[in-house]
């Protein structure tokens, strides 16, 4: 990875831009001060933006605007956009782009038999001496566009000889299902099929995999073979159903890996003179889980705390952050029906806040917005502001040694 990436295909409100400049802000005024020099002595990391999908629309959406110009005056900063998406919505930012000609970048339309060339740029950066790149897919197709540009980025990783890796995980594990056929729209799941067979036919290494917990609540589990494996016949035949913990063993790894809308941050331990041959990492990647939405209308957060421990489990430094409407997790006191059948969220994090490797934030900002200033957090949950998010998210803890963390949202 050559430098900082967020990259995201969700919807950006006002409220997230407005955090995301702020954490920049500190990246730009405090960990790279000299970034804001007219000729800096020391280059600074850029921090790419890839915008694509619907985050496309906070370009022109005037309540975004003044985050936009904080973000586009500094230096290290390169947004990037893919001109077919925008082409699709109809959308132009060419007075937005002759404003910051040297800062957004519009990534042109190539013919349908090419490489996706926003993708591609991606992947350059992303995973240019890497030999596979994940995407933890939780959308369900049809319903969301998500499905499409997971297939997308896929395709164009194997088209650059990097193994393509699909972990399914909450409704994601839709895309999975086979014989879906589809009227209006390509077929998620023959997308998939032809996907891996290629990928298997160039000598890659393609993996499937769809969470067991998932894919049981869901209907897709059948029976167990002789050897305890979960067996489907509702699923494509590249797809194997295991526990969450197999392939959690994949964050464990260095590759890329994404969801629709993720960090990959440079960690940022103390400045320091390159070395002639750099130490190499001995631990897994640390990883912050965002947790953004509220806590029982969808299954999102109970899913996002749950892959958040199962991370922990196995060795992995992991943070939680309740943030945007992901503070309802913690504010109040939830109380849950007897006969009721589900998860207190709030038990949940009462249980696990002394789980070695895991961590429970929440962001001050969110909860002032919403008007809940009387309870920024539960007990076991470290109230952040602006400038505290921004170390949790560039900085690791103490003792980790690696040369970047992850940042997914749920």
């Amino acid at each position: 990875m050559t430098g900082n990436v967020f990259q995201t295909t969700d919807t950006i409100s006002p409220e997230r831009l407005n955090w995301i400049s702020n954490i920049l802000k500190y990246y730009c005024t405090k960990l790279y001060p000299e970034s804001l020099h007219h000729v800096p002595k020391i280059p600074t990391p850029l921090f790419y933006l890839f915008i694509t999908g619907d985050a496309l629309y906070s370009l022109l959406d005037r309540r975004c605007f003044h985050q936009w110009e904080i973000l586009l005056s500094l230096p290290p900063v390169l947004c990037i956009c893919s001109q077919k998406e925008l082409r699709l919505r109809g959308l132009s930012i060419e007075p937005l782009r002759m404003k910051y000609p040297d800062q957004i970048i519009t990534v042109p339309v190539r013919s349908e038999s090419s490489p996706d060339p926003y993708w591609d740029k991606f992947l350059e950066i992303t995973a240019k001496d890497s030999d596979a790149i994940g995407v933890l897919h939780i959308d369900s197709p049809y319903m969301y566009r998500n499905s499409q540009y997971t297939i997308d980025l896929l395709n164009t990783a194997v088209s650059r000889e990097v193994s393509p890796e699909l972990y399914a995980y909450l409704d994601g594990i839709h895309v999975t299902h086979r014989d879906q056929r589809p009227t209006d729209f390509e077929s998620v799941s023959n997308s998939l099929e032809m996907l891996f067979a290629k990928a298997r036919n160039i000598g890659l290494e393609p993996l499937m995999f769809a969470c067991s917990r998932c894919a049981t609540s869901r209907g897709y589990s059948t029976f167990r073979n002789p050897k305890g494996k979960i067996i489907s016949a509702c699923t494509i035949a590249p797809v194997k159903i295991r526990n969450l913990d197999q392939f959690i063993s994949r964050f464990r790894k260095e590759h890329p890996i994404v969801s629709s809308s993720s960090f990959a941050v440079q960690i940022t331990k103390e400045r320091r003179y390159p070395r002639i041959k750099p130490q190499k990492p001995v631990d897994p990647p640390p990883l912050v889980v965002l947790v953004t939405q509220s806590p029982y209308g969808t299954e999102t957060t109970f899913g996002a705390i749950s892959f958040a421990i199962a991370c922990a489990h196995h060795g992995i430094p992991t943070s939680v952050i309740f943030i945007e409407d992901g503070i309802y997790t913690v504010a109040g006191n939830h109380v849950w029906g007897d006969r009721e059948k589900g998860f207190n969220m709030q038990e949940i994090v009462e249980a696990t806040a002394d789980m070695n490797n895991l961590e429970y934030y929440s962001y001050i900002p969110s909860f002032q917005q919403r008007g809940l200033v009387s309870t920024y957090a539960m007990k076991h949950v470290q109230p952040l502001d602006a400038q505290e998010l921004a170390l949790v998210l560039f900085h690791s803890p103490a003792t980790v040694e690696s040369r970047f963390q992850r940042v997914i949202f749920f």
